[in-house]
């Protein structure tokens, strides 16, 4: 049997922004995320165990690491990919080699989701009427009262 093994919160964060993730916070836990490359919106998520109310990660039993893949173009939001929780066990070196392991999951998830057809057409014609939408409203400010 694996024991837990207190991971430095320090450790996490430099490990995930050598892999190009951003930091947010999402209701008082560190969240990473990274932006597929071929669509913006189509996001991978990391949720840390890192709280900002108190210093460094969760104790032992308390929290796991998660990873997700999403879509979120500003008004809609849903999940594309959910994967096995990484525990906090053996050593920092394993876990952050489970913690790649999903990412790279999370992140071809994604690019599966964006390769099947009707989803990358809906995208491009719900971008061009966003687009159409917002230069419209721009004429009409612009027009005046």
């Amino acid at each position: 049997m694996t024991t837990f093994v207190q991971v430095p919160a320090q450790a996490i964060e430099d490990f995930l922004k050598s892999k190009g993730f951003t930091r947010t916070v999402h209701r008082c836990e560190v969240v990473y995320v990274r932006a597929h490359e071929d669509c913006p919106d189509v996001v991978v998520k990391v949720y840390t165990s890192i709280g900002t109310r108190y210093n460094g990660t969760r104790g032992n039993g308390r929290d796991s690491i998660k990873v997700c893949t999403v879509f979120d173009d500003g008004r809609k939001r849903f999940g594309i990919g959910k994967f096995p929780r990484i525990h906090r066990t053996g050593s920092t070196e394993a876990v952050f080699g489970r913690m790649l392991e999903r990412m790279r999951a999370a992140y071809a998830r994604g690019s599966q989701w964006l390769r099947e057809d009707r989803v990358r057409q809906d995208l491009l014609w719900k971008r061009e009427f966003a687009k159409r939408e917002r230069e419209q409203e721009e004429r009409a400010f612009l027009a005046g009262p």
